[in-house]
């Protein structure tokens, strides 16, 4: 601690604030751990003569170095990002390569040589537009708002909605163990 005491000048603040900082801003592993760096820094901070400077430089160096934290977090979404749009890119075209594999087969996967499988799942859904809520009755419920799983009910029954334009899409997605 007397090295802390004889600091003269600023240069000798800035340095010793800067570490402060940083070792603050690892935080601790235990409680006591950082009980103890902020225990240090209240002992660095009584030491000082001008307490406001020394507060300003550790502000300071922990906004730097939380700003170098947020462009790196900011770097680091990016590439997620750009990876995930790749795997969406190579699911995409194994599907295709799975599905073209598979057509006129009646299979539904694929084994591959590392002992997991490519499994091509269809499913059909149905999209519900509702274009005239008054047509549809007892299909929704009044403040209204259209029960979709009634009105695609009506429609595989009956073929047609009066106040809805049904559109049917076939979506298929792959599943790899």
């Amino acid at each position: 601690m007397s090295e802390i005491k004889n600091r003269v000048s600023v240069a000798e603040l800035l340095s010793e604030g800067a570490r402060i900082a940083a070792d603050l801003s690892l935080g601790g592993d235990t409680d006591e751990e950082l009980d103890q760096k902020e225990a240090s820094f209240s002992a660095w901070l009584a030491e000082c003569d001008d307490k406001a400077l020394a507060c300003k430089i550790v502000i300071g160096a922990l906004e730097s170095d939380a700003l170098r934290h947020k462009a790196a977090e900011q770097a680091i979404a990016a590439r997620r990002k750009a990876i995930e749009f790749n795997i969406a890119a190579l699911r995409d075209r194994t599907l295709a390569l799975v599905d073209a594999r598979l057509e006129g087969t009646g299979q539904k996967s694929i084994k591959t040589d590392d002992g997991g499988t490519l499994t091509l799942t269809v499913r059909n859904s149905l999209t519900v537009e509702v274009t005239d809520p008054m047509l549809l009755g007892e299909l929704g419920e009044w403040i209204f708002k259209p029960d979709v799983n009634a009105i695609k009910a009506e429609y595989k029954s009956a073929g047609a909605v009066a106040g809805a334009t049904i559109t049917e899409s076939v979506s298929k997605s792959l599943i790899i163990k």
